[in-house]
């Protein structure tokens, strides 16, 4: 397993001036990583237009652009526009070099609707949209994943049924050892379960208060169930990060493991701390 980094874990010094976009995959070479996933790139231009650049700029530093992702919601937007458009950021994956890539797929509720939908309801429709998707990834020759992400389809039963009713060869999950907590689910147990359909790997750490205390004040969030969780360095929070990946490592993945950092310390300090953390776990 190859320990890699996420450009979402420099957003914080993009937003406050210190990096361009660009330059994140610069940085991350010269803090030694040699792969890179793709989040949240800022540029005036559209992403078919940047990910040649994208490509170039890591072909030239070093780094292997291992994972574009993307937001998406297939039951507010509806399934053909979001289809649609996922198959233009799919050739931009392609065109940046990303050997697989991840969209969302819900919050649960439809447009202009208040209740959420009962995820099983909303299942088919969502399996047919991934399924379209990664049909169309399987022909440009990159792996489309599910990340247990965003409430609505966050714990492992629920990205296990997605994958299961998509049923493709191209399609598995990214799997994010912390995320399960918004779920407020264990992510041992939980890794276990996804283990299977592994494409990709995100580490990322949280610190956990319960729901019972006050608020505890910036940077916090809350879970489904109303725990607070704060983004944390990579084993400095209360993620049982190293054991989970020993059961990776275990199970023969034999991939990258991306950093994924949202904290609130600085962000070049956490991921360097967090990358020797894992590297030393790995």
């Amino acid at each position: 397993m190859t320990v890699g980094v996420s450009t979402y874990s420099f957003n914080q010094a993009v937003n406050d001036g210190r990096l361009s976009a660009y330059e994140t995959i610069e940085t991350a070479a010269k803090m030694g990583f040699a792969h890179m996933d793709i989040s949240v790139f800022r540029t005036d231009e559209s992403i078919l237009q940047a990910a040649p650049k994208i490509r170039k700029r890591a072909r030239d530093a070093g780094v292997a652009i291992t994972n574009y992702a993307v937001g998406a919601d297939i039951l507010r937007d509806g399934a053909d526009p979001t289809v649609a458009r996922l198959k233009t950021e799919l050739e931009a994956a392609a065109a940046m070099g990303a050997a697989t890539f991840r969209s969302d797929a819900s919050a649960g509720f439809r447009k202009d609707e208040k209740r959420q939908l009962p995820f099983h309801d909303a299942l088919p429709e969502i399996a047919d949209g991934y399924r379209r998707v990664t049909e169309y990834g399987e022909a440009l020759g990159v792996r489309t994943t599910i990340e247990n992400h965003g409430y609505y389809t966050q714990d492992s039963q629920r990205v296990e049924a997605i994958i299961r009713t998509v049923a493709h060869k191209n399609f598995g999950s990214l799997l994010d050892i912390g995320n399960f907590i918004c779920a407020d689910e264990d992510p041992v147990q939980a890794v276990a379960r996804l283990l299977p359909y592994a494409f990709h790997v995100h580490a990322k750490d949280f610190h956990i208060k319960p729901a019972c205390v006050e608020n505890p004040g910036r940077g916090w969030f809350r879970s489904r169930s109303g725990q607070y969780l704060r983004g944390a360095i990579i084993g400095h929070g209360d993620i049982p990060v190293a054991a989970c990946l020993k059961m990776i490592k275990d199970a023969g993945y034999d991939g990258v493991c991306a950093i994924e950092f949202e904290g609130i310390e600085d962000c070049l300090t956490a991921i360097s701390e967090g990358k020797a953390n894992l590297e030393k776990w790995l």
